[in-house]
């Protein structure tokens, strides 16, 4: 079923593409882990170069799985100890060029970050047209890495994060433990260009994933 299932998927986003054109990216981030799982040994078969999935604690077994054709990795978590299987994915990947990091932080009552109060100011409320109902005007910060570049923090305000996002550079937020750590992960792996770990309010994410930038 699962492999009737995938070839449907490849033959659909084939189909909106262009005469001709292979679909290479694939977004798992809504399966369970054990449908992850299973879906993930039959992705060999389909060639994917970009591959969007949801990052558990105990995935440590997950990355000899990956198929080595991927040169596109979007990692999602809601689990900040979720960041130590990153290092095992980036050394097996040989041909990996660009990875995302997206970090889903859960934030209080008041627009709180949780585990960050003290570096990200509150998200504004917003009331739109109801005042007896408010959502938040939500805000997402970027630190990215480049082989040739310098580590540097951004921002951006929008429901969901978009690779295509506007972000403008911070100057203000500094945390030494990520920044660390996407600086060792970016040493892993010769192959890589790019890192971003994104931190991002906890909540849905887009659910259309067709990474047309491959690099």
């Amino acid at each position: 079923m699962a492999m009737w299932l995938l070839h449907g998927h490849h033959v659909l986003h084939k189909n909106r593409l262009h005469p001709g054109a292979t679909p290479h990216s694939l977004n798992l981030d809504r399966f369970y882990p054990h449908s992850r799982d299973k879906t993930i040994l039959l992705l060999h078969d389909f060639n994917y170069k970009s591959l969007r999935l949801h990052l558990y604690a105990h995935d440590t077994h997950i990355a000899h799985h990956l198929p080595q054709s991927l040169v596109s990795l979007h990692l999602i978590t809601s689990d900040r100890s979720a960041l130590s299987v990153v290092p095992n994915i980036l050394l097996t990947l040989a041909r990996l060029k660009r990875v995302t990091v997206q970090l889903n932080v859960e934030f209080s009552a008041p627009g709180e970050w949780l585990g960050f109060e003290e570096i990200f100011p509150p998200l504004e409320i917003d009331y739109g047209s109801d005042p007896d109902e408010y959502g938040y005007l939500y805000r997402h910060y970027k630190l990215e890495l480049h082989r040739d570049g310098v580590l540097c923090w951004e921002e951006t305000k929008s429901d969901y994060f978009e690779e295509d996002s506007v972000f403008t550079h911070k100057d203000d937020v500094h945390i030494p433990e990520l920044e660390g750590a996407v600086t060792d992960w970016l040493s892993l792996n010769s192959s890589l260009d790019t890192i971003k770990l994104v931190l991002s309010p906890d909540g849905d994410t887009v659910d259309d994933y067709i990474d047309d930038d491959l690099p």
